[in-house]
């Protein structure tokens, strides 16, 4: 008796294994992780990709929100991966985010405010099909290496039946410094207009002019409206 309990005492769960393991077993090779071994380069043959550990819940909604916006330059390239349900890849498209390229001065002014311009065209695009961003932030803007902006990271998008409809979400969607202030209050709302505080934000993080709108929601231009005071060739 005193045996059989001791070998059962032994006994140790399957070991878990790790996300560059699961990744390794459907064939992908981790080139490097990053935002805190969440998201990965990864190589499959002659293929690079980007990957973000996720649920399959989370993925699934982020693919569906990507294939309803395919057409737009601006937005990344989902792949599907069946095996790996809890993982959104996106076509690896290389560049530098806007946080690195305006810090260190990559780009003029006026070439980063033309790229602005081209992201805030996407979100025109987007918003018209009922589908809010939630985290635009100048890190979430990646300018490829033929000068083409892309709009990333959609895990926190937003269905929303028109340009105007406010929401009640839970937990907090997006980034502190970015945040709408209705998204900091207590029903959490978020919406377009919340997109259209984000990227007036992102733009004088950017360029260095603040472009100003007002903390009520329902006083906010839409991102078209916004465009058209923006007088950037």
């Amino acid at each position: 008796m005193s045996c059989l309990c001791c070998c059962t005492s032994r006994h140790t769960a399957p070991k878990i294994k790790t996300s560059t393991e699961v990744l390794a077993d459907a064939g992908f090779y981790v080139d490097r992780w990053m935002s805190r071994g969440r998201v990965a380069k990864v190589r499959k043959q002659n293929n690079t990709f980007v990957c973000r550990i996720s649920n399959a819940a989370l993925a699934r909604a982020e693919q569906d929100v990507l294939h309803r916006l395919a057409g737009c330059t601006h937005v990344p390239v989902p792949v599907i991966i069946p095996s790996l349900p809890n993982c959104v890849f996106y076509k690896y498209i290389g560049g530098v985010d806007l946080h690195h390229a305006v810090g260190a001065k990559l780009s003029p002014a006026s070439v980063v405010k033309a790229q602005l311009k081209r992201i805030a065209c996407a979100l025109v695009f987007c918003h018209g099909r009922g589908i809010a961003h939630m985290d635009i932030k100048p890190e979430n803007i990646v300018v490829r290496h033929d000068g083409v902006p892309v709009l990333i990271d959609w895990e926190y998008a937003l269905d929303v039946a028109n340009e105007f409809e406010m929401v009640s979400v839970s937990p907090k969607r997006g980034t502190l410094q970015y945040m709408a202030p209705e998204m900091l209050s207590k029903k959490h709302l978020a919406g377009c207009p919340s997109d259209v505080w984000s990227f007036a934000k992102t733009y004088s993080a950017c360029v260095g002019f603040e472009l100003v709108v007002s903390e009520n929601p329902s006083e906010r231009p839409t991102i078209e409206s916004l465009l058209s005071h923006l007088h950037i060739k």
